[in-house]
């Protein structure tokens, strides 16, 4: 599936849209440049899954995995700074249920290190506020 998004708004309804989707043991790998929207649709995801209004859903780019208390936890991972060797190291392999909810920005580096339900969602700049959106399952 290809959505447009035309502005910040769309895209965090379209995070809301694929949140409200969601079974649970879902991960979802989040590719595109740096500001093209990933955490906006991590955001909307969040909002979907009833993250706590008062609890701040940001990039993870420092600590490198945040954990928000929702219908399902959602474990919000930025690859960033990461190579593929590094992702075993950060434990994410404790929260593939199907409680959970893992959502990896930068998820090029490490496509092959997950198993399960794959969600990939791909996200393309096109113009100042315009986003090419491709969101496809992936087997697995």
């Amino acid at each position: 599936m290809t959505i447009i998004s035309s502005s910040a708004e769309e895209t965090l309804t379209i995070g809301k849209n694929i949140g409200a989707l969601l079974k649970g043991g879902e991960i979802i790998l989040l590719s595109g440049d740096l500001g093209a929207g990933k955490t906006l649709i991590v955001k909307g995801i969040a909002e979907s899954l009833n993250v706590d209004k008062a609890t701040p859903v940001v990039s993870p780019t420092f600590t490198l995995v945040n954990l928000y208390s929702a219908r399902y936890e959602l474990v919000h991972v930025d690859l960033y700074r990461i190579d593929l060797e590094g992702v075993p190291g950060l434990g994410i392999e404790e929260y593939m249920d199907n409680n959970h909810v893992i959502m990896v920005e930068w998820a090029d580096v490490s496509r092959e290190y997950f198993k399960g339900k794959l969600l990939d969602v791909k996200i393309e700049y096109m113009a100042e506020n315009k986003r090419k959106i491709i969101i496809q399952d992936i087997p697995g």
